[in-house]
């Protein structure tokens, strides 16, 4: 058992070693390729224009950019270099040194920038904090504004409920006050119909017949005239009654 163990672990440090391997040489190359491809360019950009816009045929155009150069060197003075240095070796040269010098300037620059960045960061943070703030500001303020504009939306719900109460019972004193007004007017026409003389009891029973075969008598709307009527009518007989006794 102590056999599988020990294959086990030497297993998973093997792996561990070719994932921390696999990471270094991707970030690796892929900046070095980066910085090569971009220093290829740079210095063939004059040469790679003259051959898309070359009149002439690809060889001649090759034979007239394919040139070596010309470099000073400090302490060597000038060397030229053949053509296949000067366009492909010398670039690669760029790339890598570039590569290996960029972290380095990298490093500075954020030493020197680093706490403004910094400071910049904070005050981006302390903003985002005020902006935060307002903004649920605002948003209690909308909530209080919508729940007081539901509180006046149920006011005037309820106002206007009780104004259409008070019109209705409006239009009902209205209609009861039109029917009483026609059918006192009844009783003033026909009063007028006699010329305006009640002086004896035959005068009022002729009033109270006039009115019993009138439409005010029977006008079921007036409540409690032809009640009215008839206790009236009652209490002239019974009065015409004694008298007569």
């Amino acid at each position: 058992m102590s056999k599988d163990s020990s294959l086990e672990n030497k297993d998973e440090n093997v792996t561990v070693r070719n994932t921390i391997e696999e990471a270094i040489r991707d970030k690796l190359f892929n900046k070095l390729f980066a910085y090569v491809v971009v220093s290829f360019f740079v210095v063939n950009w004059q040469d790679i224009i003259i051959l898309f816009r070359s009149k002439y045929d690809i060889y001649t155009t090759l034979s007239i950019v394919w040139v070596g150069e010309k470099y000073h060197f400090p302490y060597v003075g000038p060397i030229i270099v053949s053509p296949f240095v000067a366009h492909f070796v010398m670039p690669f040269i760029y790339g890598t040194t570039a590569s290996v010098v960029m972290p380095y300037i990298t490093m500075c620059i954020s030493k020197a920038t680093g706490r403004n960045y910094a400071r910049i960061r904070y005050i981006d943070y302390e903003f985002d904090l005020e902006e935060r703030a307002r903004i649920k500001d605002l948003q209690i303020n909308l909530k209080q504004k919508e729940s007081k504009l539901l509180s006046l939306e149920k006011q005037t719900e309820d106002q206007y409920k009780l104004l259409s109460a008070i019109e209705e019972k409006k239009r009902e004193i209205e209609s009861a006050r039109v029917n009483l007004y026609h059918g006192i007017k009844v009783i003033v026409d026909i009063y007028k119909a006699k010329k305006k003389r009640i002086s004896t009891q035959e005068d009022f029973a002729d009033l109270l017949k006039a009115i019993e075969e009138s439409d005010f008598y029977k006008d079921t709307g007036l409540w409690g005239i032809n009640k009215l009527i008839d206790d009236v009518e009652t209490i002239y007989e019974s009065q015409s009654t004694s008298k007569d006794k």
